[in-house]
């Protein structure tokens, strides 16, 4: 359902409704802003590789546009208090760097009971802020390369 390898996704809030669908000829899952999903894995000090971006009838339309998304993962204990791990803020209207296809690929420890929380929040309004997750893979440090 998720493309997460490497853990399990234990909770999920999907903005406007799960949907896959195919992004030049890459199938990839809708990741609106504002949404978020919780994955629980096994490797406490490990490796985060992942692919996400934002539709690029977003920048490139007519009228209005994207105002950009930031992503982020989160470690999250169970008393819901989270810490950063990561962040990237995409706004392909005015950066084309920002464009296509965005690779990540970061090392992360978690303490206790914390699980991964990976999300996406609107820099602005949630208007054309139709993101998307490729893939997400966690594992081993070192073990992981674009």
């Amino acid at each position: 359902m998720f493309p997460v390898r490497g853990g399990i996704v234990s909770r999920y809030l999907i903005g406007f409704g799960y949907r896959p669908f195919e992004l030049e000829g890459r199938e990839v899952q809708d990741f609106h802003a504002n949404s978020y999903f919780k994955v629980s894995t096994e490797i406490r000090n490990g490796q985060i590789l992942w692919s996400y971006g934002l539709s690029p009838d977003l920048y490139q339309r007519e009228g209005g546009k994207t105002n950009g998304v930031s992503f982020m993962v989160f470690a999250e204990n169970p008393e819901v208090k989270r810490r950063e791990l990561f962040r990237r803020d995409l706004n392909p209207t005015v950066n084309p760097a920002d464009r296509g296809f965005q690779f990540s690929n970061f090392e992360y420890a978690l303490v206790d009971a914390e699980q991964l929380v990976f999300a996406s929040d609107a820099m602005g309004s949630e208007a054309f802020d139709w993101s998307y997750l490729e893939c997400i893979e966690i594992g081993n440090r070192g073990d992981l390369s674009e």
